[in-house]
């Protein structure tokens, strides 16, 4: 008898143990071994010419270090910082990574770059022809599919702000005067409306114009 409640301890002890790994699991955060990328790469993004009023910070590139032109799906990317003479220039976003729905031709707008404290803000955009996507509607005759993406870089992660800041009669500017520094969204078409998005503080917020 003894033994047979033996046996039943041990099976509610490793239901207990199973159930809380369960529970746990989603929880647990797998990292992604980051690529290293060599400084020479590094170097070559730095020389490629550019205006000294808005110099380029962030590079979307392969795992190889190879400028991230046109991106495909399930291909990784991360943003290469090209300022920092930290080993920690590479970041890796999930959440940009999915992003990628298809072959895509995308751009970090290094004219878009804001910073506040320890956050970067800068503009990721995106186009492809209109028939890689059976499902979009076309703004008008021979113009392709555009997407653009507020992003967020701080302590060495990124994060998606705003989806909203590009496609079909919608487009973004940087504004730095007019009472506010931040982006305009402009939306067109059968309801128009203007977004701001203003840095204040700490934080980011939005309203409309």
């Amino acid at each position: 008898m003894s033994r047979i409640k033996e046996i039943f301890m041990s099976i509610r002890s490793l239901k207990s143990k199973l159930f809380f790994i369960f529970i746990c699991f989603p929880l647990i955060s797998f990292g992604r071994d980051l690529p290293k990328i060599s400084e020479e790469i590094v170097v070559r993004y730095r020389a490629r010419p550019q205006p000294e009023s808005q110099p380029e910070k962030y590079v979307l590139v392969h795992p190889d270090g190879s400028w991230a032109v046109n991106v495909k799906l399930n291909d990784p990317t991360y943003l290469l910082n090209i300022r920092t003479e930290s080993a920690d220039n590479l970041i890796y976003s999930r959440e940009i990574d999915s992003l990628f729905k298809g072959d895509f031709s995308v751009l970090v707008d290094r004219e878009t770059l804001l910073s506040n404290g320890k956050t970067d803000y800068v503009i990721l955009t995106m186009s492809r022809p209109a028939e890689n996507n059976p499902r979009y509607e076309r703004c008008a005759p021979n113009m392709g599919e555009d997407r653009a993406y507020l992003l967020a870089i701080s302590d060495g992660k990124a994060r998606v702000v705003s989806k909203k800041f590009g496609g079909c009669s919608r487009e973004y500017e940087v504004v730095r005067g007019q009472g506010f520094v931040g982006y305009r969204v402009t939306e067109r078409g059968e309801n128009p409306e203007i977004l701001r998005y203003m840095i204040r503080g700490d934080s980011l917020v939005w309203e409309r114009e």
